[in-house]
C-alpha cells in the first residue's frame, strides 16, 4: 500500500545513552592519560603480543575468580597495554573519571567487601554500537518507542477512565489507539516502520559521563548514588527514515506524518518546558532545543517522558523497602563529568534531541558512506593489527609463539564480503522446505535475531520473504506474528 516516507536527521542536544546490556570488560580497555581517552582494544591482539611469562601470569590471575583478582587483572592490562602502545577504539573521558580509574586499580585488595562495592560502582555501560566497526548508532526501536509515547499523550486528552492493575498500561493504549492486543495487526504502529539512524563514519562524538541523582526542588541535595555511561555526545548527526503506511483495513485509527510531527512537538515541547523549570529551581541551566522537532530518547529520559499524562503511576522508592506511587517523579538523573558534582554548570539532563527533515539524496549519501566504511573496516582493522604486531616484533616485545600465531592469522584472513556470503549460504542451507515452513517460522526468526550484522540480517530476511512468499502472505492475513515480523522488517 502507498506510504509516506520521511527522510530525517536527528541531532542530540544533550548526552544520549541507549543501552545494549553490554559493559566495557575489565580486560578490554585502559586509560590513556596523555590525551584523556578510554582505549578499547582487541583482546586477541593483546594476548598474542604477550610474552610466555606474561601469559602464565594472566592465566594465574584469571583462575583466581575473586573480586580482588578482577582489580589485579585491570592493573595487569593497564600496565601491559600501555607498554605495548596498543591502540583501538577511543572514547574521551574527564579528568575526574581518570582519577576514579586510577584509584580503583590501585586500591587495597585486603578488604573484600570494599573491593566488591568499588567494582560495582565502576561498571561502564556501553551505548548502542555496530559490533563490526564500533561506530555508534540510534536503533529505530528507540525512535519508534518515543513516537508512540508522544502519540499516546497527544491523542489521549479525552480519556478520563482510569486503568489500574498490572495490565493497566495495555488497556490504556488499546483505548487511545483503538486496537486490540489480541490482534496486534490492528495496532496503528504496525503501519510505521523506522530505520536505524546512522552517523557519518568517524564523525560521531562520544563521552563517558556519570549519571548522578538530584532531588527536585532541593539545591542542597548532593547524593552519592551514581552510574557510568558511555554516551553519544551533543552535536553528532544521525540519518534515517520513517515510512508510514496510509491505510490498512485492519487499523481503525491510522496515523500520518502530520499527526506524528504534531504529537512530538506537543508532548516533548511541553515536557522540555516543564523540566527546564525544575532545573532552574536547582540552579541548573535548562535545555533550549532551538529549531527542529523535539524528541527524547534513551536511558534516564525521565519518568514523565515515558508515561501518559493523567495516567501516571510512578513508583517512588523510600527508606528500606518502602515505596510510594505518584503522578510525578521526585528526582532527576543528570549527566556529570564527575561522581559528585558541586558545580551545576557541568550538569545536563539525558536524552534531548531535535529532528530535521532532509532530502532522500542526503539520506542515501550518509547510508552509502556508512556501508562503504563498514565493508572496508575489517580490512583496515586487520592491517592495523598486523602493523602493531610487527612493531612489537621489531622492538622485541613479543616472543616466537606470538609471532607464529600472528603470521597464521594474517595468512588466513578473508574479506568481509566473502565472510558475509559464507554466512548467508549457511543460513540458506538451514531453511526448511515450504511444507514445513509455517511450523518452523518462529525458529527461523530466532536465528535471524541472532545475526549481529545489519546487512546480513536484511539479506537473510529478504531470502526468507522470497522463498516463502505465499505462506507469509497468508500468515499476514491471519495476523500471525511471524508473518507480521517478516513483512514489517525495515530494509
Amino acid at each position: 500500500m502507498r506510504a509516506e516516507t520521511l527522510f530525517l536527521k536527528i541531532t542530540p542536544i544533550t548526552p544520549v545513552h541507549i543501552g545494549t546490556g553490554e559493559v566495557y570488560e575489565p580486560a578490554s580497555f585502559y586509560i590513556d592519560e596523555r590525551v584523556g581517552e578510554l582505549v578499547h582494544f582487541d583482546q586477541g591482539i593483546f594476548i598474542n603480543m604477550l610474552s610466555q611469562k606474561d601469559l602464565t601470569k594472566l592465566s594465574r590471575i584469571c583462575k583466581e575468580g575473586t573480586p580482588a583478582s578482577i582489580i589485579e587483572l585491570m592493573r595487569f592490562v593497564d600496565r601491559r597495554a600501555k607498554g605495548m602502545l596498543l591502540d583501538g577504539d577511543r572514547v574521551p573521558v574527564s579528568r575526574a573519571f581518570t582519577e576514579h580509574y586510577n584509584k580503583t586499580i590501585n586500591m587495597n585488595l585486603r578488604d573484600n567487601r570494599k573491593v566488591k562495592n568499588e567494582l560495582a560502582k565502576f561498571e561502564i555501560w556501553r551505548t548502542s554500537f555496530d559490533p563490526h566497526t564500533w561506530e555508534v548508532y540510534i536503533p529505530g526501536s528507540a525512535i519508534k518507542g518515543a513516537i508512540r509515547t508522544a502519540v499516546l499523550n497527544f491523542k489521549g486528552h479525552g480519556v478520563t477512565e482510569r486503568f489500574k492493575g498490572s495490565n493497566g498500561s495495555k488497556r490504556l493504549q488499546q483505548k487511545i489507539l483503538q486496537f486490540s492486543w489480541n490482534n496486534t495487526s490492528t495496532d496503528p504502529f504496525r503501519l510505521i516502520r523506522v530505520s536505524d539512524f546512522i552517523s557519518i563514519p568517524q564523525m560521531s562524538k562520544r563521552f563517558i559521563y556519570y549519571a548522578i541523582n538530584r532531588k527536585k526542588g532541593n539545591r542542597r541535595s548532593v547524593r552519592s548514588l551514581h552510574q557510568i555511561f558511555e554516551t553519544i555526545d551533543a552535536g553528532t548527526e544521525f540519518f534515517g527514515k520513517i515510512s508510514i503506511e496510509a491505510q490498512n483495513p485492519c487499523v481503525k485509527s491510522p496515523l500520518n506524518a502530520k499527526t506524528v510531527i504534531n504529537a512530538l512537538e506537543y508532548f516533548y515541547g511541553g515536557e522540555n518546558k516543564r523540566e527546564n523549570k525544575e532545573l532552574d529551581a536547582l540552579g541548573i541551566k535548562g535545555v533550549h532545543l532551538g529549531q527542529g522537532i523535539p524528541i527524547r530518547i534513551g536511558r534516564h529520559s525521565g519518568a514523565e517522558c515515558v508515561t501518559v499524562e493523567g495516567h501516571r503511576h510512578i513508583m517512588i522508592k523510600g527508606p528500606g523497602r518502602l515505596k510510594d506511587f505518584k503522578d510525578h517523579s521526585t528526582t532527576l538523573w543528570l549527566a556529570s563529568p564527575s561522581r559528585i558534582s558541586k558545580v551545576n554548570d557541568a550538569l545536563r539532563p539525558f536524552g534531548w534531541c531535535v529532528i530535521e527533515t532532509i532530502s532522500e539524496a542526503e539520506w542515501k549519501d550518509a547510508l552509502g558512506r556508512w556501508f562503504d566504511y563498514r565493508d572496508n573496516f575489517a580490512q583496515l582493522k586487520y592491517e592495523n593489527a598486523c602493523d602493531q604486531a610487527q612493531d612489537s616484533l621489531v622492538h622485541g616485545r613479543i616472543g616466537r609463539e606470538a609471532r607464529e600465531t600472528t603470521a597464521v592469522e594474517c595468512a588466513t584472513e578473508i574479506s568481509p564480503e566473502e565472510a558475509r556470503k559464507q554466512r548467508l549460504q549457511e543460513f540458506e542451507r538451514s531453511l526448511p522446505t515450504s511444507s514445513k515452513f509455517p511450523g518452523e517460522a518462529s525458529k527461523i526468526i530466532d536465528n535471524i535475531e541472532t545475526i549481529d550484522d545489519p546487512v546480513l540480517k536484511q539479506q537473510a530476511i529478504q531470502l526468507v520473504k522470497a522463498r516463502y512468499k505465499s505462506q507469509i502472505k497468508k500468515g499476514r492475513k491471519k495476523g500471525k506474528k511471524w508473518a507480521l515480523y517478516l513483512t514489517d522488517s525495515e530494509g
